[in-house]
């Protein structure tokens, strides 16, 4: 399913994740968000200044949601993007500017004034289906997806967390938006070096989050004080950002080391890590990379994904076909979930979507949920399906049998959702 849209609809999960090399990840990862938002928006990054006494004049902050800890000496090289919102709790006043530059695959969501954060993101997100979150099913394709059944619906990207609130604001400092204390989102940012502005018009003594729906674990508090009261500095956002970028790095290049090499086995399974997370970092690798194991032996594939969404899928280059080109379909869908399905039949696949609010972003279930029968004889297709916080599903593990004796070099896989740079191999001998 193909849509070209007036408004640059491109998907969520964008083939850009998918380019080769791990040392292309940084790159990767913010093609992929340029490319979500496309030509959705408009408006190029201006200059950003802080401004006079923040009693006596509105300022402006700037604060980096997300950072390629990899790039950092700390990390000694292991492949670490950092999870936070690198600021600390923020006091500022009414009318002063926050301007949030994102450094990775991210949204910027202003939340209701006066919520907490994890309560709202349970109530409204953590999982499929809710109001926000990212995933909700798709009733129209459930029974024409391949892979699909009943208890595999279809599902689709959430147009209220990819797309912004506001198409005409927040794309460049030099017009933000509004935030009144009222939900406010970015969507998936645009550019080279996306970011998203917003006046913070919500009154004085009240308080409200900004989290990263994509990763729900990045939170930042925002209190709103009087006017006489002393407001965050530029200075101070920074000095936290120079500091926890280094101690996310040093415990990023710890854990890494760690695993990287890691062979255990428990319950008579070898135990494999699709990616790994920590307090504000995600190391986005398979560990360990090479496994050797015997015939008839299993592999646990453990997932602890406060952060991150991930797959354990085999084969190599089943798995491939799936990220590169059924991962996400676009589509248009003007007659919404009540009209007769399935959207975008064959016949009408270059159907213009103009309208952001009938855009749809189909997610196969092949890629979603877990799939085969547990047993890799070397060319069926076995899957874990996605894990992580965000679809609800931050724990768990997934087993595979390995019935076939593998080539010499191993069995390779990957995960589907960071086919570029996350790859493993279980070389199975006799």
């Amino acid at each position: 399913m193909i849509a070209v849209s007036s408004w640059g609809l491109v998907a969520v999960f964008s083939k850009a994740v998918f380019s080769k090399g791990e040392v292309g990840m940084r790159r990767d990862t913010r093609r992929v968000a340029a490319l979500v938002a496309g030509a959705l928006l408009s408006g190029a990054l201006a200059p950003i200044v802080g401004t006079a006494n923040a009693q006596l004049a509105p300022q402006s902050l700037t604060i980096d949601e997300g950072f390629f800890l990899g790039a950092l000496p700390e990390a000694q090289g292991a492949p670490a993007d950092g999870m936070r919102f690198y600021a600390p709790e923020l006091n500022v006043h009414q009318g002063d500017q926050l301007n949030i530059n994102v450094k990775g695959f991210h949204t910027a969501f202003f939340l209701p004034e006066g919520e907490d954060a994890g309560t709202w993101l349970e109530a409204n997100s953590t999982g499929v289906g809710k109001p926000f979150s990212l995933l909700v099913p798709d009733p129209d394709d459930s029974a024409i997806d391949p892979g699909g059944s009943a208890d595999t619906p279809s599902l689709k990207a959430n147009n209220a967390v990819v797309f912004p609130t506001h198409f005409d604001c927040g794309t460049s400092p030099a017009a933000p938006c509004s935030y009144d204390g009222n939900i406010l989102n970015s969507g998936i940012p645009q550019g080279e070096a996306p970011s998203f502005s917003a006046t913070v018009d919500a009154p004085p003594n009240t308080s409200f989050g900004i989290v990263c729906m994509i990763h729900p674990i990045m939170q930042l508090k925002v209190n709103v004080v009087p006017g006489g009261d002393t407001a965050t500095t530029q200075a101070e956002v920074d000095a936290y950002h120079a500091s926890q970028t280094v101690a996310d790095a040093t415990a990023a290049a710890e854990t890494h080391g760690d695993f990287v090499n890691r062979r255990r086995k428990r319950g008579g399974a070898w135990q494999a890590y699709p990616g790994i997370d920590g307090d504000g970092f995600s190391l986005l690798a398979m560990y360990p990379r090479r496994l050797t194991i015997k015939k008839g032996q299993r592999v646990r594939f453990n997932f602890d994904l406060p952060n991150e969404v991930h797959t354990a899928s085999f084969p190599f280059d089943k798995a491939g076909n799936v990220a590169n080109n059924e991962f996400f379909a676009l589509g248009c869908d003007p007659d919404g979930d009540g009209g007769p399905g399935p959207d975008n039949p064959p016949e009408n696949q270059a159907t213009i979507c103009n309208n952001p609010a009938q855009a749809e972003i189909d997610i196969t279930p092949k890629a979603a949920y877990e799939q085969g029968n547990g047993v890799f004889k070397g060319g069926d297709y076995e899957s874990s399906g996605l894990y992580g916080a965000a679809i609800g599903a931050p724990d768990g593990s997934w087993t595979l049998k390995f019935a076939k004796r593998s080539p010499r070099k191993g069995f390779k896989y990957l995960c589907i959702a960071h086919a570029g740079f996350m790859r493993g191999n279980i070389v199975v001998k006799r």
